[in-house]
């Protein structure tokens, strides 16, 4: 046997790092034998997107243990925190400020020049708006719309898309109590949507790793239970309806403008958003469930357009 054999045979293969959990593994392997990630798909999406770590928290049967465990963590995290109200209230400012950016963005969808601020006088936010509708804005969508239309012609469907578009929101322009509803109900909307993102980060590790996954799952579901919680109080009791709809600054709080425009009743408004902010973990999870397959789909959308 000569010296080169000897080493090879006495020296193991030179390990790496495993791109989710960072144990090390022979680079023949094929899979994590700590966490049964595909190596392969692991190491491409790594490349493909430098300064990222590739951190899928799937195996072929959806969600793994490393997965369940954050969304435990962080579960638990978010049922104890409310037993102990000013670690709760530390994190409203999250809320807050989402919420205000809600509003802010379909403003400025309508028309509208805004921006979100915290309310230190009376607590909360407040998105400050311009009350008359600037044309300009409305012109400038109009040619984003008209602009993607031509980028994509002559592929009929998506042109089709961008025209649908704008025709809805054409129609959305002229209608003041659809144009209301919308921007009173953005605020809790955004919330619900920052808790998926949130949520579906913690539970497929996407750009996270370790303990930022259970914070990320923390952060989702604490959003959701705590929106659950206010829905549920608001539609079972009317004292918790006739003080919210005391409102401050003499301005009607968001849910009863919705509820005003939308034609019905505070408590159902209520808990309408008390079934959304239960539906969104569980929608969120099934979503996530599937994450390879969502994975491939985005790239097929990516490259079409």
């Amino acid at each position: 046997m000569t010296l080169a054999n000897e080493i090879r045979r006495r020296v193991p293969e030179s390990n790496e790092d495993c791109p989710r959990c960072g144990a090390g593994i022979p680079t023949d392997q094929r899979e994590c034998p700590s966490c049964g990630v595909i190596l392969a798909k692991a190491r491409a999406r790594g490349a493909g997107s430098p300064g990222l770590v590739a951190t899928a928290a799937f195996t072929s049967n959806g969600l793994d243990r490393v997965a369940w465990r954050a969304l435990m963590i962080g579960g638990a995290l978010a049922l104890v925190l409310p037993l102990f109200p000013f670690l709760d209230f530390i994190f409203t400012p999250l809320i807050t400020i989402v919420h205000e950016l809600g509003h802010t963005v379909v403003n400025w969808g309508f028309g509208y020049p805004a921006y979100p601020a915290f309310d230190f006088s009376h607590g909360g936010g407040v998105t400050v708006s311009h009350v008359q509708r600037s044309p300009l804005i409305v012109v400038l969508w109009f040619i984003g719309l008209a602009g993607l239309a031509a980028r994509w012609w002559p592929r009929l469907p998506l042109v089709a898309a961008a025209l649908g578009v704008a025709l809805v929101y054409a129609g959305l322009l002229v209608s003041v109590r659809a144009e209301r509803t919308l921007i009173a109900a953005s605020g809790h909307a955004f919330e619900l949507l920052l808790a998926a993102v949130f949520l579906y980060r913690g539970a497929a590790g996407v750009g996270c790793r370790g303990a930022e996954r259970a914070a990320y799952a923390f952060a989702g579901l604490w959003i959701a239970f705590h929106d659950a919680a206010f829905g549920w109080t608001l539609a079972t009791q009317a004292y918790a309806r006739a003080l919210y709809e005391e409102g401050k600054r003499g301005i009607d709080p968001d849910l009863v403008t919705t509820a005003r425009y939308a034609r019905t009743s505070l408590a159902r408004v209520a808990g309408g958003f008390t079934t959304a902010s239960i539906l969104t973990p569980a929608i969120t999870l099934l979503l996530a469930h599937g994450h390879e397959k969502n994975r491939e789909r985005w790239d097929r959308i990516r490259e079409a357009l």
